[in-house]
């Protein structure tokens, strides 16, 4: 296993499917983490016994029938209490969010998450800096609801909302009615208006805004 260094934050990913497995450790790697990655509970487990672990990412299969991920959550919280755990599903819904976060886990993320927002979810879990539960939170993102708060349109601000909230472009679309492809041009739009390039930065900028007050951001004139 790579040694770690003292910028390295080290992830353990426990998970029964190979792909999502390859898939998050070249991810996480090329983000700087530390990763480890395993099919077997019992290995996970014993590399939590060893200590040294910031994070541990729990596929909620992954115990197979004979272990559920919550008596794995559980498990992985007694042998290393100070290791954030964040739990991996198929499920989006916030009955499956609440499940997962009343078992213990610090984060839920769904297998279709983009790659940025896996690496911010990740750095947010070991490192909260925002203080908020991402990109998982359904509640409205405080500094969204004013769209002049950020020089946008009404309908931009919508979307940033949207964004702020964890949702891919296909559901913003549902949610707002529209097409994925006028998604996107929203979104490319007010990417150049708040100057960051991804989804992520702007979610970022939703609330660090919120946290210092409006003035930082430009206000768009009729």
């Amino acid at each position: 296993m790579t040694m770690r260094t003292s910028d390295q934050p080290t992830l353990i990913v426990l998970d029964a499917q190979a792909v999502w497995l390859r898939a998050v450790e070249t991810i996480a790697a090329e983000a700087g983490f530390t990763v480890t990655t395993t099919s077997s509970p019992a290995e996970a487990l014993r590399l939590l016994a060893r200590g040294g672990f910031d994070l541990l990412m729990v596929g909620v299969d992954a115990g197979g029938e004979s272990l559920g991920w919550p008596q794995l959550l559980a498990r992985s919280k007694k042998l290393a209490p100070s290791t954030r755990l964040v739990l991996v599903g198929d499920e989006d819904g916030p009955d499956m969010v609440r499940r997962a976060l009343d078992a213990g886990a610090d984060a839920y993320v769904t297998r279709r998450v983009e790659p940025d927002d896996l690496v911010f979810a990740l750095r947010q879990v070991v490192a909260p800096a925002l203080y908020l539960v991402w990109p998982f939170s359904r509640g409205r993102a405080p500094a969204a609801r004013d769209a002049t708060r950020f020089g946008l349109t009404r309908r931009e601000g919508e979307v940033l909302e949207l964004v702020a909230r964890g949702c891919s472009n296909a559901e913003i679309a549902r949610e707002l009615g529209i097409t994925e492809q006028t998604v996107k041009g929203h979104l490319w739009r007010l990417y150049r208006k708040l100057g960051v390039s991804n989804r992520t930065a702007a979610a970022r900028l939703v609330e660090q805004a919120d946290a210092r007050g409006a003035s930082a951001f430009p206000v768009e004139r009729a």
